[in-house]
């Protein structure tokens, strides 16, 4: 899979969460409201890649203080 752990600080909702990332690349998000984290699944490599080139995106412009993190996540059902 094509996974990546998003994380920012404070809280997001997920529309805005979703406005960041093309809609045709985002097979999945899994966030809660609560956490200031979500895993995204990408329809393919390259869409993984461009989302990986958001990290430490501002996010002032979307209400959030500090900046996006965007790693490399485990695949769904990987738990190693």
């Amino acid at each position: 899979g094509f996974t990546a752990f998003v994380s920012w600080h404070g809280t997001m909702q997920q529309q805005v969460l979703r406005s960041l990332f093309p809609e045709d690349d985002v097979q999945d998000i899994r966030h809660s409201p609560i956490k200031s984290f979500a895993h995204i699944d990408f329809n393919s490599l390259d869409a993984l890649n461009r989302a990986l080139k958001k990290h430490g995106l501002p996010l002032q412009n979307y209400g959030v203080i500090g900046n996006l993190r965007v790693e490399r996540g485990r695949p769904r059902g990987n738990n190693n």
